[in-house]
């Protein structure tokens, strides 16, 4: 049984897993401490996942072992230097702050998967201003917020515009499904300075291509662990799902790295149900900026996303920079670092070039 098969047994939601929550952490540095706060002592350490720790094995693109993983079982965040919820229980941490002014808001891809999936981002670009791991209500580790609602995914996406409020200079930059999230919210174009898309797409047309990779490239692994799951659905086991997919997510050369560091995500697999049954499948951006500094990157090795829906004449302007990374897959971020800075720094001149009101990028 292949992935197409799994993905009829089990439901749409268990198939997006695999391509959607199979994200990754790196220990980030932190930079400069953030100016005018201290840390919160203790606020941003977790307990361990349940279960014994297990050895993995790294897989090529076709399945077959090529290097042994060391077992790793513990969830880890990155060093947070000032936290927050807004009125409705969006939590944003502070995790890197260079001199500058903008605000950068980070919505992680998954869903269900946590901000943490981005913080080795935050360390690549290493932007001027201060950069913020957000977390919706119910996603991820923010789970029980203040302030949040009984069913926190009614909420969902709008409620990122609370986090949009709470900065001065917000830029937006979502990975993946947080990049088709914030275009779906169309109330973000005049009320932010920036926006980059990671590795998104502009409408739900990925799907298919997927699919098609998913049945040339099958894992066995993954339909063994979506069996487990379909019998013990809990977050451990989705996190089994996505590590087994990381050969999917990952280019040959670090898949290794990925594998591990999807082990250590906080999943949430309601989270990832919610999306599945009201967003996924019917996605379509409702806005597409005219005059706000864009950038939409990839890797050209992503075989999550297709990037050629970028293509349509519709998403080019003088406004949007497209970039394509040589040799980076989903999270580009890991194989080609320098890359996606270079990119970002564009977009950071583009910003202050079109700031209003002035911006100071010291």
């Amino acid at each position: 049984m292949h992935e197409v098969g799994v993905a009829n047994q089990l439901g749409h939601t268990t198939f997006l897993t695999a391509r959607r929550i199979s994200l990754h952490w790196v220990q980030s540095s932190t930079g400069s401490a953030f100016a005018g706060t201290q840390e919160l002592p203790g606020s941003t350490r977790s307990a361990a996942l349940a279960g014994q720790a297990t050895s993995h094995s790294a897989t090529s693109y076709d399945g077959t072992v090529k290097n042994a993983a060391p077992p790793v079982n513990l969830r880890q965040e990155p060093d947070v230097l000032q936290q927050f919820f807004t009125p409705t229980g969006v939590r944003l941490r502070a995790i890197r702050a260079n001199p500058g002014q903008l605000d950068w808001l980070f919505l992680p891809g998954g869903p269900g998967i946590g901000s943490e999936s981005v913080a080795e981002l935050v360390a690549a670009v290493d932007v001027p201003g201060t950069s913020w791991l957000v977390d919706l209500p119910g996603d991820g580790s923010n789970v029980d917020a203040p302030g949040a609602p009984a069913n926190p995914y009614e909420v969902w996406p709008h409620v990122f515009l609370e986090a949009v409020a709470a900065v001065e200079h917000p830029v937006c930059v979502g990975h993946s499904t947080g990049g088709e999230y914030l275009l779906s919210i169309p109330e973000l174009e005049h009320r932010i300075h920036g926006l980059a898309l990671v590795s998104s797409a502009p409408n739900a047309g990925w799907m298919p291509v997927f699919e098609a990779m998913t049945q040339a490239n099958p894992l066995p692994g993954v339909d063994a662990a979506a069996g487990v799951f379909e019998h013990d659905p809990t977050n451990l086991n989705l996190a089994q799902i996505t590590m087994e997919a990381a050969p999917w997510n990952f280019t040959a050369e670090s898949v290794v790295t990925g594998r591990n560091l999807l082990a250590r995500m906080p999943y949430n697999k309601d989270a990832v149900d919610w999306s599945d049954r009201n967003f996924d499948r019917t996605y379509v951006a409702a806005w597409w900026p005219a005059t706000l500094p864009t950038l939409v990157v990839s890797g050209s090795a992503d075989r999550i996303v297709t990037q050629q829906l970028w293509d349509d004449p519709s998403y080019s302007g003088p406004n949007i920079r497209r970039r394509i990374i040589d040799g980076g897959a989903h999270f580009c971020w890991i194989e080609r670092p320098d890359a996606v800075r270079t990119a970002f720094a564009d977009l950071t001149a583009d910003i202050l070039d079109n700031a209003k009101p002035a911006v100071n990028p010291h």
